[in-house]
């Protein structure tokens, strides 16, 4: 199933390919193309898109604007691409230093896997899934071997695998990794740890694509109360969007009175 990310990535890219070059000579093409590409600054920013092609529209755009004395919306633009170039910029400087590390550390030290993560982590984003896949099962095995299989570390590697197999669409395999985590989790952490959350919340997400929200249901409840009575309480970052799901996880579920219950006056 595709997704409205998927679509907008995709908008991202076409727009990008037939938007010109910025000159005298070519700006009734810029004018042509104006509003599609003003669209494609909003989906980059509602999606958070990490592109570089986005990053090339938005220059242009904003180039574009800054001709047409319109520099209020030139601003905006150029500071969105400024920040897109910075992110690809961390990219190489993951790849460099994950060189230095293998080089200083030797290729099976943790550190070397945090790094090949983190790589994968963009890769993943920027839906270079073949690219992400090898780093994350890499950095996964190399965390199994040095670490061991039930370091709590591992949980946070098997939910990113598990986030890569979501955006494939592979559900099946994401639910074998994210219970997996759950169950070192439940093994090695108090049960009101707010580490255990992302598990919880990850799954519920599976789930919930695979329209089983009978079993997802407890596993948000379960999050929420957590996040709710833990350390943060309600000024916990992820309580209202957590809560949210739940709402409307129960009002699918025929459940109106509790969904009530949990949604802001």
């Amino acid at each position: 199933m595709k997704t409205p990310c998927h679509w907008a990535r995709l908008a991202v890219r076409l727009v990008n390919h037939v938007f010109p070059e910025v000159r005298f000579d070519t700006w009734d093409d810029c004018q042509h193309y104006l509003p599609h590409a003003q669209h494609c600054a909003t989906l980059i920013a509602k999606y958070q898109l990490t592109l570089k092609e986005g990053a090339l529209l938005l220059e242009r755009l904003g180039t574009y604007r800054f001709q047409q004395a319109a520099y209020a919306e030139a601003e905006t633009h150029l500071t969105q691409a400024l920040k897109l170039y910075e992110h690809h910029l961390r990219e190489e400087l993951y790849q460099q230093a994950l060189a230095v590390g293998e080089q200083a550390l030797g290729s099976e030290h943790p550190d070397v896997a945090l790094f090949l993560n983190n790589l994968a982590f963009l890769a993943n984003k920027q839906e270079q899934y073949q690219k992400a896949e090898p780093l994350y099962q890499r950095a996964l095995s190399i965390y199994e071997r040095t670490q061991g299989l039930q370091h709590p570390d591992m949980a946070l590697f098997l939910n990113n695998l598990a986030r890569f197999y979501r955006n494939v669409q592979n559900e099946e395999r994401a639910e074998s990794l994210l219970r997996r985590a759950l169950a070192i989790q439940k093994q090695l952490l108090d049960p009101t740890d707010p580490d255990i959350t992302l598990s919880l919340n990850n799954l519920a997400d599976v789930l919930i694509d695979q329209q089983r929200d009978e079993e997802a249901a407890p596993l948000l409840y379960r999050a929420f109360a957590i996040l709710l009575l833990g350390t943060s309480g309600p000024e916990h970052p992820h309580v209202e969007s957590v809560r949210e799901k739940y709402a409307s996880l129960l009002e699918r579920l025929h459940r109106d009175e509790e969904a009530k219950e949990l949604l802001p006056d």
